[in-house]
């Protein structure tokens, strides 16, 4: 119920607001079957649950996308996403240098 009130603010503002996402559960790893739930339209019941930045517990039984926007633009402006980002750009210059 927490976030429905947040999640209907931008009805009509962002298109499919409550359309279901994938979501890491712990943002230091890269999307897998285990780091990630999926999300469908709410039900009746809405969605509950408060985000914990880095690391999501299973507080969320799933996501929708302006929960993920929220969350990952948290996580961003805390520095949750710095360690998977570092990672990425590493591979690109690994492969420069190997090639």
């Amino acid at each position: 119920q927490k976030w429905r009130p947040f999640c209907l603010r931008f009805e009509g503002v962002v298109e499919d607001f409550n359309y279901g996402t994938l979501l890491r559960l712990d943002s230091r790893r890269e999307y897998s079957e285990e780091n990630s739930i999926f999300g469908g339209k709410w039900g009746a019941g809405g969605l509950g649950g408060t985000p914990n930045l880095g690391l999501i517990p299973l507080l969320l039984s799933s996501a929708t996308r302006i929960q993920f926007f929220a969350i990952e633009i948290a996580r961003n402006r805390e520095g949750c996403n710095d360690e998977v980002f570092s990672r990425s750009r590493a591979l690109p210059a690994q492969e420069e240098k190997s090639g």
